[in-house]
């Protein structure tokens, strides 16, 4: 079988797992709370939530590193940190490296001291869905004229957090289309199946339009959803939302956020 990707598996797991190697070195398990706080920037309370939820592991941490967690360097478990280009797998080193210091007798206020601004950090806005995508290489089509140009690239994928849990089915592709002097315009659209957060059995629809120039950085791009699932309808209606594509070893990772207005709007 294949293994599960660490993003992937189930936060309780690896926190439990986390927590275990401080306590068995003699250092404090509930530490880890605050070596999230500080280097991640999420709250006690909100990992706990998570944690609680069944969330998976990525789910905690931003899609951008955090300045702090940027910072961190050095060797853990035979990976450089600083090398490891995956934003969330970076992060995630970083927190390994900490807990290892931690274990062998480091203290926290030293590795990582308190912010001691007074003033509160701007925290990355947090996915409310992250979609692992799979990019069907050996069966990308499409055709180039002078008018244009037309790629068809099929894929599969998974998702995994609090509001859904589910597969793509077979037939889902990204269909991008570039006309000459315009951005590529691309438009996905997949059928997952899973089940939501009562346990219920359904299927999410998603539509992901959105234009690319193709300069350095995520592509962004509006989803749309559609479901037969009761709590999942419920939590999509009334809301927009936007996603950034970023791409990984043998495909990209979609990350949905809930468009919020500003305070003061």
């Amino acid at each position: 079988m294949p293994r599960t990707p660490v993003t992937e598996m189930k936060a309780s797991v690896l926190w439990d797992a986390l927590t275990a190697k401080l306590d068995k070195h003699g250092a404090d398990g509930g530490l880890l709370y605050t070596v999230f706080e500080r280097l991640i920037g999420i709250s006690p309370e909100e990992v706990r939530n998570r944690i609680e939820s069944g969330a998976a592991y990525g789910s905690l941490f931003p899609p951008a590193i955090p300045q702090r967690a940027a910072e961190v360097k050095g060797t853990v478990c035979g990976v450089k940190v600083e090398a490891v280009e995956d934003p969330l797998m970076r992060q995630i080193r970083a927190v390994d490296l900490i807990v290892d210091k931690l274990a062998k007798g480091r203290e926290l206020d030293k590795l990582l001291p308190p912010d001691e601004s007074g003033e509160e950090e701007r925290k990355d806005p947090v996915p409310v869905m992250t979609f692992e995508i799979d990019i069907r290489g050996e069966e990308i089509s499409g055709f180039s004229s002078p008018d244009g140009a037309v790629t068809i690239i099929p894929f599969t994928g998974r998702t995994s957090s609090p509001l859904f849990e589910g597969e793509i089915r077979p037939g889902a592709a990204d269909v991008q289309t570039q006309k000459p002097g315009m951005p590529r315009r691309l438009a996905a659209r997949y059928l997952f199946h899973g089940h939501d957060a009562d346990g219920s059995g359904c299927s999410l629809f998603v539509e992901n339009v959105g234009e690319t120039s193709g300069e350095p950085g995520p592509i962004r791009a509006i989803p749309v959803f559609l479901t037969d699932s009761k709590p999942l309808a419920a939590y999509f209606r009334g809301k927009t939302f936007r996603s950034e594509v970023h791409g990984r070893e043998g495909g990209v990772r979609i990350l949905i956020f809930e468009d919020k207005p500003e305070k003061g709007d």
